[in-house]
């Protein structure tokens, strides 16, 4: 059958899994149908790259896993949301793998 329409869904920051998208999809899905329009005309993908950046960012967090400060939580948010930003940065050689895995 001949698709009209692609839908990407791309995770936003923080942990993600490959499920992410799944209840967007069916969500999307039961809307077309109750329209009366055919969701199998769509051609629909899910962008997960969340685990090419995670076990560096895993690194980061135990580095930063300091005893004398009691900042879990804001250094959770920097680790997690913020690494997202800066891993994809591509920035020469040595991230060439991970700017390339996430567009791969």
């Amino acid at each position: 059958m001949a698709k009209d329409l692609g839908v990407l869904f791309v995770h936003g920051i923080g942990e993600q899994d490959k499920t992410f998208a799944d209840a967007a999809w069916e969500g999307l899905r039961v809307q077309l149908q109750e329209s009366g329009r055919d969701p199998a005309r769509i051609a629909w993908r899910s962008g997960h790259w969340a685990d090419i950046v995670q076990s560096r960012q895993d690194a980061l967090w135990s580095r930063l896993a300091l005893t004398d400060l009691d900042w879990d939580e804001l250094r959770g948010f920097v680790v997690s949301f913020l690494a997202d930003a800066t891993a994809y940065r591509k920035t020469g050689a040595g991230h060439a793998g991970i700017y390339g895995g996430i567009h791969e």
